[in-house]
């Protein structure tokens, strides 16, 4: 998928990079499955190298506030591909603020 971003209500989402690794294993750890950043770096690597699978951030002011993975792949009831959420998740710091919401229209946006 395209790298690209979105800027709304303060918030930048935008494609993962490798920078956001530290970020986005403490994510997964927060959610409850313990990663480390190596593992982390192997997963990120490995869905960075395909083109139907994308990682997508919310970034508050250099924070990583969240994320969410997604896969796009051909429908059999539509002609337009669809897309599923793999992994959601917004850091304990940002949750109950309404971020989460952020992501449903933007993430589509970026993966179309």
């Amino acid at each position: 998928m395209p790298a690209a971003e979105i800027r709304q209500d303060g918030m930048e989402i935008r494609n993962a990079s490798p920078a956001d690794i530290p970020s986005l294993a403490h994510l997964m750890t927060e959610l409850g499955y313990p990663t480390s950043t190596e593992e982390m770096g192997s997963r990120v690597a490995l869905i960075r190298s395909r083109t139907d699978h994308a990682i997508f951030v919310a970034d508050k002011n250099g924070v990583v506030a969240g994320m969410i993975g997604v896969s796009i792949s051909p429908s059999l009831y539509q002609s337009d591909p669809q897309g599923a959420i793999i992994a959601l998740v917004v850091s304990s710091d940002f949750r109950g603020q309404g971020n989460w919401r952020l992501f449903g229209g933007a993430w589509r946006k970026l993966a179309s």
